[in-house]
């Protein structure tokens, strides 16, 4: 998956906002874990909050996924919330572990 500048703009947005220089209460967010099952057939995730600032860690079966390679974020696009993989995850039961940062 290739990377244009907008998307180095977003990944350095997104490594910031998970270095906490400014705390989760300053910038109004919550951070929260989503599980959900893979299945090999299905790509695209969509999270309970639409409004997510910034994904601290995605990991299916425990091993940590890298944006723009394995996976990418429609932060506020037309599917906002939405995680894609590039491939998709193997079947198991809330083995897709997704925790991220949403509010105002």
């Amino acid at each position: 998956m290739a990377i244009n500048l907008f998307e180095y703009e977003k990944e350095l947005v997104n490594f910031l906002r998970n270095q906490d220089i400014l705390s989760t209460a300053t910038r109004g967010v919550t951070t929260t874990t989503e599980t959900f099952s893979g299945d090999t057939v299905t790509v695209a995730f969509d999270l309970a909050n639409t409004n997510v600032k910034n994904v601290r860690l995605i990991q299916i079966t425990a091993v940590n996924q890298a944006y723009g390679t394995d996976y990418s974020i429609d932060f506020d696009g037309s599917n906002p919330g939405r995680i894609t993989f590039v491939s998709p995850p193997a079947t198991g039961t809330n083995n897709i572990s997704i925790q991220y940062d949403y509010g105002s």
